[in-house]
């Protein structure tokens, strides 16, 4: 990754960041138009309590906050600027809307949020889904940090053969509270810049990476973690970060502290996902309803979030949930930690052909709502590997691959 933060190119770009926010600053400072933005839209776990804070530019205003969709909750201090309920225990994820109305002088404005209540899978039945950590301290993404002055940013140059883009790596949506017991780090501005090709090319052999690529809001994908049993240099066994088997038994230790989205934070303040971020694909719209493009891999092609069209090649195929093709190994490990195969490690997983949706590299060719004419693509899934880690095309910029990682 070509990391010009200090370069007087980086310069010049915070110094265009910092102005346009003294411009927004000053703008909200001289209007006498009334806003109100009700924040990011919130992942919650099942009976916890939810927060909502309208910001406005008029402190005078009143306010009154009332629930339009979903299983009814009992606000409190609906006539305040931050309201509160408890989350509902529901039988699948459920979305509840909100809305705030704000009133001043010259009148009122409104504006809505949405709080999605987690409902954890199954992985008694399927081991191979995402483990559920929403009792864990700072799960839940109910942090905007928009609002402590972080700005999320992509900006995109047409190289002609590749694009480069410059990203931020600050998300708009919320994340999870950073420090928490299982993450020091705070979350902190980046700037980086990633180049892929402008006209991806599928290969017959696919190539190891270690970041996948990035969301459309500027925040990068990272299969792997950096813990290792043991600390052992050749990571012979290497911890994965979202299955089952890390979040019990001996190993509840390496929980790594992530939050709704499958994301923390890395020491240099990085914020990155390790699994679908539950967020964003609702913030894209998570209906069940149509594919949902997320961003893009380190070798060009699209990535997608959850959703696939049954048929790959068909458009008027009915819309499922896209399962990848691995599954534990059956046995005990050989070596390093032994103890049955239960998902804590990588080396805990075998790919089998067929068994799944997705080839090895949780992609596959087919018709897409942006490619009609079909393309290959990857998708995030809600069951193993979560985010692939390898591609099949080619990789134009060896951050992808490990060095400079982020």
């Amino acid at each position: 990754m070509k990391l010009s933060i200090l370069g007087m190119s980086s310069l010049l770009v915070l110094g265009t960041y910092s102005s346009l926010q003294a411009e927004e600053t000053n703008t909200k400072a001289t209007s006498t138009t009334l806003t109100v933005n009700a924040g990011y839209d919130q992942v919650v776990p099942q009976q916890t309590k939810v927060s909502m804070t309208a910001t406005v530019n008029n402190q005078s205003s009143t306010y009154q906050w009332v629930q339009t969709a979903g299983p009814k909750v009992a606000l409190k201090n609906a006539k305040t600027s931050t309201a509160s309920f408890t989350s509902p225990t529901v039988t699948a994820s459920t979305t509840l809307s909100f809305k705030v109305t704000a009133t001043d002088s010259s009148g009122t404005k409104t504006d809505a949020i949405n709080v999605e209540v987690w409902s954890p899978f199954n992985t008694a039945s399927d081991p191979s889904l995402l483990g559920d950590f929403s009792k864990k301290t700072g799960w839940k993404c109910d942090q905007d940090l928009s609002k402590s002055g972080l700005v999320s940013s992509v900006n995109v140059v047409n190289l002609g053969n590749t694009k480069r883009y410059t990203i931020t790596a600050i998300p708009k949506h919320a994340i999870g509270s950073f420090p928490n017991a299982g993450n020091p780090n705070v979350a902190s501005q980046q700037l980086y810049t990633l180049d892929i090709p402008s006209s991806p090319t599928k290969q017959t052999t696919s190539t190891s990476i270690k970041l996948f690529g990035f969301t459309s809001d500027g925040v990068t994908f990272d299969r792997n973690t950096a813990e290792c049993y043991n600390n052992s240099p050749a990571c012979e066994w290497r911890y994965e970060a979202v299955t089952a088997g890390i979040a019990k038994g001996a190993y509840q230790w390496s929980w790594l502290g992530s939050d709704c989205n499958n994301g923390h934070v890395q020491p240099n303040g990085n914020y990155h996902y390790h699994g679908l971020p539950e967020s964003l694909i609702n913030k894209l719209g998570d209906t069940g309803k149509s594919m949902v493009l997320m961003g893009y891999a380190a070798d060009g092609f699209p990535i997608y979030g959850r959703w696939g069209y049954s048929t790959a090649t068909s458009a008027s195929s009915t819309i499922k949930r896209i399962k990848g093709s691995y599954r534990l190994k059956s046995g005990t490990r050989p070596s390093g930690p032994g103890g049955t195969y239960d998902g804590t490690f990588i080396q805990d997983w075998e790919y089998v052909k067929g068994l799944g949706d997705l080839d090895e590299c949780n992609g596959r060719f087919g018709v897409t709502p942006q490619y009609p004419n079909g393309i290959y693509h990857y998708y995030l899934t809600d069951s193993y590997p979560f985010i692939p880690s390898c591609v099949y095309g080619k990789v134009v910029d060896s951050d992808f691959l490990g060095a400079g990682r982020i």
